[in-house]
């Protein structure tokens, strides 16, 4: 779940929420989008590209 309010408008960040691992933070949009890109690799991908 991502929570775009005030602050996070105004500093261009997002406060990123997992279903089963809580908060994970505020982060850049740029680094949300790096660890989406990660999450969603088929794992033998990302074991060739040094992910996890």
């Amino acid at each position: 779940m991502l929570v775009i309010g005030e602050r996070e408008a105004s500093s261009r960040t997002l406060a990123v929420r997992h279903r089963t691992e809580g908060d994970l933070g505020v982060m850049e949009i740029d680094s949300f989008d790096r660890l989406l890109c990660e999450r969603a690799m088929v794992p033998h991908a990302a074991a060739s590209r040094g992910g996890k």
